[in-house]
C-alpha cells in the first residue's frame, strides 16, 4: 500500500528553523525524494540535517537559500553575426 502524500506546508507554516522530512521537502520544492537523495549522495542538493543513521531532515531556511541559488537570469538575446555576412 502507498504511502499518504504529506500534507502541504502552508504560507503560515514556513518557519525558517522547521524541520522537514524528506517527503516534505521534496513536496515543498516539488521534485521526488528520489531526487533529494541522488542531490545528497552528489553533493549538489540544499543542506540537510542528519539526525540519525537513517533520520534525514532539512530546515526551511536552507531550502529557501538553495532555491536562492538556483535562481539565472537569462542575458538577452543577442543577434548571432557569422565572418563575411552583413
Amino acid at each position: 500500500m502507498p504511502k499518504p502524500s504529506p500534507t502541504p506546508i502552508a504560507p503560515d507554516q514556513v518557519q525558517p528553523t522547521r524541520l522537514l522530512t524528506e517527503a516534505e521537502a521534496a513536496d515543498f520544492l516539488k521534485c521526488s525524494r528520489k531526487a533529494l537523495q541522488k542531490w545528497r549522495c552528489v553533493g549538489t542538493g540544499p543542506t540537510y540535517v542528519k539526525l540519525n543513521h537513517h533520520a534525514v531532515r532539512y530546515r526551511m531556511q536552507d531550502l529557501l537559500a538553495w532555491i536562492e541559488t538556483c535562481v539565472h537570469v537569462e542575458a538577452p538575446a543577442k543577434p548571432i553575426r557569422f565572418a563575411g555576412w552583413s
